[in-house]
């Protein structure tokens, strides 16, 4: 999986005064256009594509046993739907 991040700095360096690039009201959807373009272009996938999302999603810092659990009841669902069952 590739992911881009950029570092835009917020201080114009000629005066050190407060700049902000980015806002992210208007600036997102033309982010979220260039990214559709660019993936179209080079054959990448779109991340925002419900074939594509994460079966479970599960916080970084969620407890061994809550983990455990959760992967369980997933496997179990999935089971269950592949199965005809649900």
């Amino acid at each position: 999986r590739l992911e881009l991040n950029f570092l835009i700095p917020n201080t114009e360096l000629l005066t050190g005064k407060r700049l902000q690039p980015y806002y992210d009201r208007a600036d997102r959807p033309r982010i979220d256009a260039w990214q559709t373009v660019v993936n179209g272009r080079l054959g990448l996938h779109d991340p925002n594509a419900p074939k594509n999302r994460r079966l479970l999603v599960t916080p970084s810092a969620l407890p061994e046993t809550k983990l455990e659990a959760a992967q369980a009841i997933t496997r179990g669902l999935l089971a269950l739907a592949s199965s005809g069952a649900l």
